[in-house]
């Protein structure tokens, strides 16, 4: 795992996600830096449920957006 996955999976562990929200979120976002990091700013800034986490992956994917967009939705 790179540090970013292990940033990821601390922060979803410290706010008590469930062991396969957290591996399934890795496993899913792992081939995409930008979305990894599009979703440790939303954890944090948020706080979000278990089902707002999934709401937010798949909206992400359901967009279609690449990395660069993602970047830049960051803030949004």
């Amino acid at each position: 795992m790179t540090s970013k996955h292990n940033a990821l999976f601390a922060l979803m562990q410290e706010q008590g996600y469930s062991h396969g929200l957290c591996t399934t979120a890795l496993h899913i976002l792992g081939q995409t830096p930008a979305a990894m990091d599009v979703l440790i700013n939303f954890i944090y800034a948020k706080r979000p449920s278990e089902k707002e986490v999934i709401q937010h992956i798949a909206t992400l994917f359901e967009r279609g957006e690449t990395d660069a967009d993602l970047h830049e939705t960051e803030g949004s």
